[in-house]
């Protein structure tokens, strides 16, 4: 070969399949990247939506506590297991035993809404005559007493087995005694039917 002919040798063209492959390696590459935050985006919205479902569950079972234990003029210990066992019925597939309750009459003296009774299941009762704190001026009774209900529950992430994430979901539900101006308390010490530990008291 002539050093003219070299010179004047011009470059092979890429073949079609080796175009062909190089655009189908750089779609695969998208493809992964695309589709791992399209997973991860699924996963979020499942996180999310389980959260929500479990805060309406948690609400729904603090109502369902205030309701109830407005409607007896006494509240004893079987009565108050009922009503827990009710509340434990709401919150499922929650453990009830993962649950803190505390349930709670007040009435308002010195222009405060006051404590006049608290029993509590996986949770220390307020103390007599300590001010509930945060309740809304439009709760408070004009005479007798309210309920408040609180809720906790701690609640493990549905893909738990990938991320491990936690939440201490809270909720508080109000009520008023249906039968008398006051819902009096009978049981003395009570310990609900799925007591397993003691939280920390609220004053």
């Amino acid at each position: 070969m002539s050093h003219s002919e070299a010179t004047t040798m011009k470059p092979r063209p890429v073949s079609q399949n080796n175009r062909t492959v190089g655009q189908s390696g750089v779609a695969s590459i998208e493809f992964a990247l695309l589709s791992s935050f399209l997973v991860i985006l699924y996963m979020g919205f499942v996180e999310v939506s389980f959260f929500m479902e479990s805060g309406r569950r948690i609400t729904r079972a603090a109502s369902t506590v205030s309701d109830l234990s407005g409607r007896y003029e006494q509240l004893d210990d079987q009565v108050l297991d009922e009503i827990h066992h009710a509340a434990r019925l709401v919150i499922l597939p929650e453990e009830a035993s993962s649950a803190r309750i505390r349930l709670t009459s007040f009435s308002i003296q010195n222009d405060e809404p006051t404590v006049d009774w608290s029993v509590a299941c996986n949770w220390l009762p307020r103390q007599t005559d300590t001010v509930v704190e945060d309740v809304p001026a439009a709760i408070w009774p004009e005479f007798g007493s309210a309920l408040v209900t609180e809720m906790e529950i701690d609640v493990e992430a549905f893909f738990g087995f990938l991320v491990s994430v936690e939440r201490t979901l809270t909720t508080r539900a109000y009520g008023r005694p249906r039968e008398a101006s006051h819902v009096v308390l009978l049981a003395t010490d009570y310990v609900c039917p799925y007591e397993t530990s003691l939280g920390s008291p609220l004053n």
